[in-house]
């Protein structure tokens, strides 16, 4: 269900010595549209809601052979 594609991270560093950053937390930051937290919700729901139009509309069909 990707709509755009993934997400990728790209980390940059600066002076980055592996004695001191040893042991030591990683605190990652980024910034994330608020139209791409609605963006997988509102494609289910239009989803379901066409499954469900679909079976309202097929169940209208008369497929009787005779009256």
């Amino acid at each position: 269900m990707d709509t755009i594609g993934r997400p990728t991270i790209v980390l940059h560093s600066k002076n980055l010595v592996d004695d001191t950053a040893r042991g030591k937390e990683v605190i990652v930051t980024y910034t994330y549209p608020k139209a791409a937290l609605l963006r997988k919700p509102l494609i289910v729901a239009a989803g379901v809601g066409a499954l469900f139009m679909a079976s309202f509309l097929l169940g209208q069909i008369d497929v009787r052979i005779g009256k």
